[in-house]
């Protein structure tokens, strides 16, 4: 792969030859990287031509920069978010399937790595709230929280009773429920 220095694509960016062939590629900035599964954009514009090749990468160029801006813009929704990344990656590149952690998993490291600067007390309570919040929302992956569902997280807690661990001990928030509907 040897980057282009002269000729008439020297002030194209992102674009190589490999084997005679023309190909577009740029990394992901760190900013919006987290909407994408790949680090970068890697694509062949399918041509020897320097011509064509600096025509077809600058098109590219002001396609991805356009996405970018509307991706930072931060008014545009998580589906609509993932139907632009999905607009502008190319074809032939495979979505890698990444599995965020389990908010369990996450709390177990954040215990893990803190209970050292806490007391016995303050682990107990931080580990019945983080309790509490596994039993509300459920143990779901990270990448899968959002405001909604913190905003049903509230809701549901404004509901629970404040002794709730101590009048239903042993079960969880749904047990409890079911258990007795004159408190919900």
């Amino acid at each position: 792969m040897r980057p282009l220095k002269s000729g008439l694509l020297t002030f194209v960016p992102h674009v190589y030859t490999r084997k005679d062939i023309y190909y577009f590629r740029v990394d992901i900035p760190a900013d919006i990287k987290h909407h994408f599964h790949t680090p970068e954009i890697k694509q062949s514009l399918k041509t020897k031509d320097s011509k064509t090749a600096k025509v077809l990468a600058i098109s590219m160029e002001y396609k991805l920069q356009q996405a970018f801006c509307l991706i930072r813009s931060g008014m545009l929704s998580e589906d609509i978010i993932k139907q632009v990344v999905d607009s502008i990656k190319p074809n032939g590149q495979k979505a890698a399937e990444v599995r965020s952690k389990l908010l369990s998993e996450v709390i177990k490291q954040y215990v893990a790595g803190k209970e050292s600067e806490w007391t016995y007390k303050t682990k107990l309570e931080v580990v019945g709230c983080h309790r509490l919040v596994v039993d509300v929302i459920g143990d779901v992956e990270v990448n899968d929280i959002t405001k909604n569902l913190i905003l049903d997280f509230r809701a549901k807690l404004m509901k629970l009773p404040s002794n709730m661990y101590k009048i239903y001990s042993g079960k969880s928030v749904s047990e409890s429920k079911a258990t007795d509907r004159s408190h919900w």
